[in-house]
């Protein structure tokens, strides 16, 4: 169980600290109202890509 929680601790802190610097970069470009929507549009677009194949398989596998 220690094993876990240490290969957790070793992958979670370098993540976040991408993620911070990331979000300290993008504050910089998201000072407008048409570059927040852009930019939540563009992420949404990519989460939405990102599950399709995830629900292709599902539908093809249950349905077919």
């Amino acid at each position: 169980m220690i094993y876990i929680a240490l290969a957790f601790l070793i992958v979670a802190f370098p993540s976040l600290g991408i993620w911070l610097t990331f979000g300290v970069g993008i504050k910089k470009f998201l000072k407008s109202t048409k570059h927040q929507k852009i930019f939540n549009l563009s992420m949404a677009l990519l989460l939405t890509v990102s599950v399709l194949p995830v629900l292709i398989k599902l539908v093809e596998q249950y349905v077919a």
